[in-house]
């Protein structure tokens, strides 16, 4: 049986240790990690890689998480990469804003690595 490429998660967080602490997690688990710090970067290199997954800060320096998400959806060959929103929001109105753009799970910051793990998984396998 040939072994499986590991999946390919985009990080996008305007907060370097945030983006940077996230990205040696993950690379410890065996995902191959794209880490951006503002949308532009994130849309430039989605382009290039197709993740399996995004995490998208809500606010970012450039752009929010929701203005890249709807690009994603904008591009066939982004539309379909689950979006996980990442933000320090816990609002009650911010479970239906999510809804509301198509994302199909978040976090709150700071968030549990445990749990985001689980929803990372969730959505990959």
């Amino acid at each position: 049986m040939t072994p499986q490429p590991p999946k390919k998660i985009l990080i996008v967080d305007d907060e370097t240790d945030t983006l940077r602490l996230l990205r040696l997690r993950l690379e410890k688990k065996g995902y191959q990690i794209t880490a951006c710090e503002n949308g532009k970067d994130a849309l430039l290199e989605a382009q290039k890689t197709t993740p399996d997954l995004a995490i998208l800060d809500i606010k970012l320096s450039d752009m929010t998480g929701y203005d890249i998400l709807k690009k994603f959806k904008a591009n066939p060959a982004l539309k379909n990469v689950p979006v996980i929103f990442s933000t320090a929001d816990a609002s009650v109105a911010l479970k239906q804003t999510v809804r509301a753009h198509e994302a199909n799970d978040y976090v709150i910051k700071p968030y549990d690595a445990h749990q985001l793990l689980k929803k990372i998984e969730a959505l990959l396998h």
